[in-house]
């Protein structure tokens, strides 16, 4: 990521986090649905989608501990820092799905 501070890096990276969490609880719901669209029912799709989740997921790791390493902190307050992002993204991506679940009225998959 280019940002002109490691902090604005740790953001996006965050923000891309979120994204990616957001995706695949989209994509699980479409999955897990009654009404499986016809391209994800084989094997070879939503093999592929994991595979780009699991990269997605991979790359944002590497670049929040990255950009929170550069910040003028101790190694463990910069862990804990990175840590925290994480969980925030996967929080705030869990409340947007309920959000979105709740204004679309979509019921949870079983």
């Amino acid at each position: 990521m280019v940002s002109a501070s490691p902090v604005l890096s740790l953001v996006e990276a965050g923000a891309a986090f979120a994204a990616v969490v957001l995706l695949y609880l989209i994509l699980s719901d479409v999955y897990r649905s009654a009404r499986l669209p016809a391209w994800m029912s084989g094997d070879v799709v939503p093999q592929l989608l994991c595979v780009v989740v699991t990269g997605a997921v991979v790359g944002i790791l590497i670049g929040i501990f990255t950009a929170a390493m550069g910040l003028p902190f101790s190694t463990m307050s910069d862990a804990v820092l990175a840590a925290g992002f994480l969980a925030g993204g996967a929080v705030a991506a869990y409340v947007l799905m309920r959000v979105i679940r709740s204004t679309l009225h979509l019921r949870r998959p079983a």
